[in-house]
């Protein structure tokens, strides 16, 4: 996707709450901020997410916070 939009992945940051959806960001050479809405934390920092907050909010303040 980042590719058809002509952005470089290692640009992306991606915003999931799956381990597989974790995994193939990754793969893809993508940032992944994670919430742990139905997964545990734990498990979507193993699968490698960048940040992993409990809610949507955090994500939020988090991007906020890169944005400067």
């Amino acid at each position: 996707a980042a590719e058809r939009m002509g952005a470089e992945a290692s640009g992306c940051v991606v915003v999931e709450d799956s381990v597989s959806g974790v995994r193939a960001a990754v793969a893809a050479g993508m940032r992944v901020l994670a919430f742990s809405d139905l997964t545990a934390p734990d498990r979507l920092a193993e699968a490698g997410a960048t940040v992993v907050h409990e809610s949507l909010a955090g994500v939020r303040a988090e991007l906020e916070s890169w944005a400067g």
